[in-house]
């Protein structure tokens, strides 16, 4: 009887990998100023024969300590003591495993980032892409959490690799050994068949409209809604099956882990990971909730649904509006209880851009557009529960399906506005 033939096997969430594009993507995010602190640690390892020798990494945290000062990067009440020992401390242990591959790479992606554009109009077929050897490259996550390290060593931020993998695991639904499949790793993945499509559901809302409500609430599962409002037209998985992508679970997460009290300083390297974790849910094709306000259409479109949509997935907005007198009421509710503020300035400031992206999500619903569905609920009566006001679908449209989607965009686009106003202050 001939040998079987050995298949090896492998946990899909530890060996996905970073491509060089999701990179470009996860720091434009960012901004300037933590690539130009990459670009420093970068030039100053480059320079030296053994980055690891400790007067070679004196010299490589003095010009670290440089940018951070000059990008204004010190996070409040740090001193110049506690500064300098964070910076060492990241550095040293980042560049112990650095290798000249990963520098070489790191090099590369300083030369691309200038003209890194991802596209700010609510488009989702132009995402900015490479050719070549460019495209090609990636990152493994054990060189992933070092570069991160490097890019916020001035952040009191200790979480270790296997914290991070198995945070990651538990989020994507993955044990090691468990669901595993045969894989090579590759940061993008072929679509699948339209009824096997795994699904991405958007949150879009101010904080205090009810989104969490929407989301968790046993007695209106959203799957259900998802079911009964868009029939077989792309039928959603089981609530359980989705991940939920949530900057703010990250940040908490890293404090817990780091057995501190809140720190908001963390922000910047909470939302690192969490954009790793969208790119390794995309990988592994996992189905996913964004809980969040999509007040960036440059973010949502742009960074997120232009990388979706190659990969086959099927796209709902879930709109979820109050007035901005409801949402300051909750606010203040909320922090008289909880000690949680949410500043009038800082509402003022997702109202107003969600005045701009709110139309441009609800018209995106279409055959070439953004998403396949839209679920648009209104949630204004304190003591109440989120009302679903309009479903627009997606698809194909001509005759009296036509002008039965038209009606419905334009009540729609017109309640949201309607709720979306900001009264003077």
């Amino acid at each position: 009887m001939a040998p079987r033939p050995i298949t090896i096997f492998a946990d899909p969430v530890r060996s996905w990998r970073l491509s060089l594009t999701l990179l470009l993507d996860t720091l434009n995010i960012q901004g300037p100023k933590p690539v130009a602190l990459l670009a420093a640690i970068v030039d100053a390892a480059s320079a030296e024969n053994d980055p690891c020798d400790q007067a070679a990494i004196g010299r490589i945290v003095a010009a670290v300590l440089r940018v951070v000062k000059a990008e204004k990067l010190v996070p409040d009440g740090t001193s110049e003591a506690e500064l300098t020992e964070t910076v060492h401390t990241h550095v040293a242990s980042a560049l112990v495993d650095i290798s000249p591959l990963l520098l070489q790479m790191l090099k590369r992606f300083l030369v691309l980032f200038p003209s890194w554009r991802p596209d700010g109009s609510g488009r989702v077929d132009n995402a900015p892409t490479l050719d070549g050897a460019d495209g090609k490259m990636s990152f493994s996550q054990e060189e992933m959490h070092r570069v991160r390290h490097l890019i916020y060593c001035y952040l009191p931020a200790w979480t270790n690799f296997e914290e991070i993998v198995r945070c990651r695991r538990a989020l994507l639904g993955s044990k090691a050994g468990g669901a595993a499949q045969r894989t090579t790793p590759r940061p993008m993945m072929a679509p699948r068949a339209a009824g096997a499509a795994p699904c991405a559901l958007i949150t879009v809302g101010p904080v205090g409209s009810g989104k969490s409500w929407v989301l968790n609430n046993p007695q209106y599962p959203i799957d259900e809604v998802i079911a009964r409002s868009f029939g077989a037209l792309f039928p959603a998985p089981p609530l359980a099956d989705f991940a939920v992508l949530d900057p703010d679970s990250v940040l908490h997460g890293l404090c817990s882990g780091m057995g501190a009290p809140f720190d908001g300083s963390l922000r910047p390297y909470a939302n690192f990971v969490n954009h790793e974790n969208f790119c390794c849910a995309l990988g592994c094709r996992k189905s996913l909730i964004f809980d969040g306000s999509a007040r960036d259409p440059t973010n949502i479109c742009g960074r997120v649904i232009s990388r979706l949509k190659p990969a086959g997935y099927r796209i709902i907005f879930c709109v979820v509006l109050s007035s901005f007198q409801t949402a300051r009421r909750r606010a203040v509710a909320r922090q008289q209880k909880t000690g949680r503020e949410t500043t009038e300035s800082f509402t003022r400031f997702i109202y107003s851009s969600l005045q701009k992206a709110l139309p441009l999500y609800l018209a995106s619903c279409g055959e070439r557009g953004a998403c396949d569905g839209v679920l648009f609920f209104v949630n204004d009566t304190d003591g109440g529960r989120p009302t679903l006001e309009h479903t627009l679908v997606g698809g194909a449209r001509t005759g009296a399906r036509a002008s039965e989607h038209a009606a419905q965009l334009k009540a729609a686009m017109r309640r949201g506005a309607e709720l979306l106003a900001l009264p003077p202050q």
